[in-house]
């Protein structure tokens, strides 16, 4: 399961990481599951052992995951 580092830039210009993995094989209908994780506050989407088992089980179901930061991320929201 290759991992994608995808990001984006919101209206105001600011850009936000993520990274993107397909399920390995592909059973009936699974194009269609694709499930994003948003992290809750002061979070990202790279240090979270929970998104780490969440992700690892929705990819044996056969479904891609998008982990995603927010603009709060990290320590920012905690300054």
């Amino acid at each position: 399961m290759a991992l994608e580092l995808v990001q984006t830039w919101t209206a105001d210009d600011l850009r936000l990481d993520g990274s993107y993995q397909a399920p390995a094989s592909l059973a009936r209908g699974a194009w269609r599951r694709r499930l994003v994780l948003v992290h809750g506050t002061g979070g990202n989407f790279y240090n979270s052992t929970l998104f780490d088992q969440i992700a690892e089980r929705l990819l044996e179901l056969g479904c891609g995951v998008l982990r995603v930061n927010t603009r709060g991320h990290d320590g920012i929201s905690t300054a």
